[in-house]
């Protein structure tokens, strides 16, 4: 029996678990450029990939994008709901019907599960945006707090409502990831106070997104901003942070109990928070590399496996997840130590190895690696490679060994938290410290991948630093690169050395 998870919405994506529970097959729309708007995204899957083998005795579930619910198993209360889908789900022309059609933030937190380092009971928090109606008075919950663990899972009825951070989206007129931007701003502007919860800007802003979120007003834009503008972004930025944490925090008092935490949802990309948080709990807290929306195909079909089994898939070790169109071919140096030698030299790296990262960050897969201790690789890499706006920071990469020589701050191997960088960090590595003298680093463990770490440690032999420049590999308006020929497209006539390294 198979476990397929489908999430036909926004970041759409299909997962398919075998009969043990592991990852059989995981594919994200953005994957595969022209499939990026399909709404059902199973029906182009399976004709790309005929050895999915999708039968009527899978078990598929569903996360939907609205519609009416109702409930079919009274345990689960209305976070497990049948809808019959019409045009949902086909294979080889003939319909097949979900057999469940699971809660949007019930599939992040179990998205997020699969990723944990063991079974014991958690608090779980998962929130995002949930269209327009984000604010404390919400027409629709935005958020969803509940217990989970090895053998069951509820929801807290009396939980407090969290925030989304999908306003931003609401007062910028931007192209892309407006709520990415808005961070960066916030780190661009460090001085910069959070604006007033009674100013009269948040008023409108506020009153705006509980409209209709199509005709919102734009207070500012990205497409051609004065200074002015972005101030004014940052500044509602670190005002809907704080509003955030104020009900995180309440949540994690009240029903937490000496328990860990596991977040999901795309606001949990927040940095800011995902710090606090794992301050909070003493660093107990789950993350998942798929924590946007990309994710719920996951926790569905965890879910499904969960329903017929009575237990959890094993645990997930490596973001490394995505399906590949065909395998990558051998092009450019092999060993990590070749590859060292050439970012020793400044070469700007675009390294493809084994299958693509799940989620929206590089983490070593489909990265873009250079030297982090040129001050002019950050415009090189950010503006000139990636067009990106000359506020936004870029991420470092550095062996678990030497993060303490550099950074302050916890640990996360998924880009998940913002760090204080230490004056060696400074001095030697201008190209990864944002104005705010912050970073947010994956931390790579010989253990999770061996393969990275040895890059990492040759190149800090040679240098004296084990530590990169680490950036998603794609080029403006375009996808992370899936395949090498993804890769030679975006990167055409640019200054950077490709490597695809053999499956």
């Amino acid at each position: 029996m198979k476990y397929i998870g489908h999430n036909p919405n926004h970041d759409n994506s299909v997962v398919v678990l075998n009969d043990d529970g592991e990852v059989e097959f995981y594919a994200e729309a953005e994957r595969f450029g022209d499939r990026q708007k399909q709404t059902n995204f199973l029906k182009p899957l399976i004709e790309t990939f005929p050895n999915i083998n999708i039968s009527e005795e899978d078990i598929i579930v569903v996360v939907p994008g609205g519609g009416t619910r109702t409930r079919i198993i009274p345990e689960y209360d209305d976070l497990l709901v049948r809808k019959v889908y019409d045009d949902c789900l086909f294979y080889n022309g003939n319909t097949l019907r979900p057999s469940y059609v699971i809660d949007h933030h019930l599939a992040h937190a179990f998205s997020s599960w699969c990723f944990r380092t063991d079974n014991s009971e958690r608090l779980f928090l998962a929130y995002d945006g949930a269209g327009c109606y984000a604010c404390p008075n919400m027409k629709m919950k935005s958020s969803l707090v509940g217990v989970i663990s090895e053998k069951e899972f509820y929801k807290i009825d009396d939980a407090f409502p969290i925030m989304s951070s999908i306003p931003i989206a609401g007062i910028v007129n931007a192209h892309g990831n407006s709520a990415g931007k808005a961070m960066g701003l916030a780190g661009y502007f460090p001085d910069v106070e959070p604006m007033q919860a009674n100013s009269e800007n948040i008023i409108k802003i506020l009153n705006s997104c509980l409209s209709d979120y199509n005709s919102q007003p734009q207070y500012c834009n990205f497409i051609d901003p004065n200074e002015d503008d972005l101030k004014f972004i940052a500044s509602f930025y670190k005002f809907i942070i704080e509003q955030i944490w104020k009900q995180v925090e309440k949540n994690i008092n009240k029903f937490r109990t000496d328990r860990g935490v596991v977040i999901g949802g795309g606001t949990c990309l927040a940095l800011e928070i995902n710090t606090r948080i794992y301050n909070k709990v003493k660093g107990d807290l789950t993350f998942g590399p798929p924590i946007n929306d990309s994710g719920l195909a996951l926790g569905a079909a965890a879910f499904a496996y969960f329903h017929v089994n009575g237990r959890w898939p094993p645990p997930i070790k490596t973001p490394s997840l995505q399906a590949l169109k065909k395998p990558l071919p051998k092009f450019g140096p092999q060993d990590p130590k070749e590859i060292a030698e050439l970012l020793s030299k400044n070469t700007i790296i675009g390294l493809l190895r084994g299958k693509a990262e799940a989620g929206p960050r590089a983490l070593g897969f489909r990265s873009i690696l250079a030297s982090a201790m040129k001050e002019e690789n950050l415009k090189m890499v950010s503006e000139d490679l990636k067009g990106r706006e000359h506020y936004r920071p870029l991420a470092p990469i550095v062996t678990e060994e030497a993060f303490d020589r550099y950074f302050v701050g916890p640990k996360g191997k998924y880009m998940q938290y913002r760090v204080e960088c230490k004056k060696e960090a400074q001095e030697c590595l201008p190209a990864i410290v944002h104005k705010d003298n912050s970073s947010r680093p994956q931390v790579v463990s010989k253990k999770d991948d061996p393969w990275l770490h040895n890059l990492l440690t040759e190149y800090g032999k040679l240098t004296g630093h084990p530590c990169l420049i680490n950036t998603s590999l794609n080029a403006k308006n375009k996808s992370i690169c899936n395949s090498f020929e993804d890769a030679i497209e975006d990167f055409k006539g640019k200054n950077i050395e490709l490597i695809s390294i053999k499956n």
